[in-house]
């Protein structure tokens, strides 16, 4: 049959070419062919969607001829000449569904690469616009609530935030009817002087209490909402010391996406990841206009 025997393989290189290829191989046994076959595909009851089609790819013809001549040469003496590359298939392992050995993939270029991303933002927004419909907390769909308030907040400020019924991003963004409440309710900690009265004491107490929650908020939302996976953005923070929202939308300066990438290979889609946290960035400044103030590099 011819199992373990060398062989000389001779065969057109290219469709219209009249030089030859050759390769030299040694034929695999049909049991170890469909035990190859069957590791190769994995359970794929257990496989997530990018895993699956990963693998399946592995198995498409051109991609078995070209990783493994021996594996593909042993395959096609295996099927014969009597049947296509797909009804071999089907008999070797026919618990499986082979359609997608005819169907042709594309890989995604960085365009379409960067819009995928994109669109998996679109969705995160919705889904963040649909929760807060339930929670009725938050007044814009891009941002995560924040639980609580730092501690480092002065307890008097605490009380007339609560009594305020203000969220952190409220209170990072207080200007009008609302910031004259709070400063009002505030004032009562502190009393009337010669130089100034309790509400300009409290006035100015919170303008810099404000400041330094803006800050807060900055860095606070590049990791709930930007950059969520600690790696990356402790990455980032390594190699361009970029740490908040601002920083973040820098990220298209040319070359940056591509040093953190090489740095992060083993993580999939990188790319993608990083154009979409910059495209976060930049719809965070367009909301939230304070964020632009806060920068650790140009």
């Amino acid at each position: 049959n011819g199992v373990g025997s060398h062989y000389k393989i001779k065969y057109k290189a290219g469709h219209t070419g009249r030089s030859y290829n050759e390769d030299e191989i040694v034929l695999i046994d049909e049991a170890l062919v469909i035990r190859t076959l069957h590791n190769i595909l994995g359970s794929e009851d257990d496989l997530d969607d990018e895993v699956r089609k990963e693998r399946r790819e592995n198995l498409k013809p051109y991609f078995i001829a070209e990783i493994s001549p021996q594996m593909f040469w042993s395959l096609v003496h295996s099927i014969g000449r009597e049947m296509s590359f797909k009804e071999g298939l089907c008999r070797l392992l026919p618990g499986v569904n082979w359609d997608f050995i005819e169907i042709r993939h594309r890989k995604k270029s960085e365009k379409a690469k960067e819009a995928l991303a994109n669109e998996e933002y679109a969705k995160s927004l919705r889904r963040s616009k649909r929760q807060k419909s339930k929670n009725n907390n938050l007044d814009k769909p891009s941002l995560k609530v924040l639980e609580g308030l730092p501690a480092w907040l002065p307890h008097d400020l605490v009380t007339s935030i609560h009594q305020s019924q203000l969220t952190m991003l409220q209170l990072g963004t207080l200007s009008g009817t609302a910031r004259e409440k709070l400063v009002s309710h505030y004032a009562k900690n502190f009393i009337d002087t010669k130089e100034k009265t309790a509400l300009e004491v409290a006035n100015l107490q919170l303008e810099a209490w404000i400041d330094r929650v803006q800050k807060h908020l900055s860095t606070e939302m590049v990791e709930s909402t930007v950059m969520p996976c600690d790696e990356i953005r402790a990455k980032i923070k390594e190699l361009l010391e970029a740490e908040t929202v601002y920083d973040y939308t820098r990220l298209k300066v040319p070359g940056r996406i591509e040093v953190i990438s090489e740095q992060l290979r083993h993580i999939n889609e990188i790319e993608s990841k990083l154009w979409a946290a910059q495209k976060t960035a930049e719809s965070l400044l367009k909301e939230h206009s304070f964020l632009s103030e806060f920068r650790t590099r140009g």
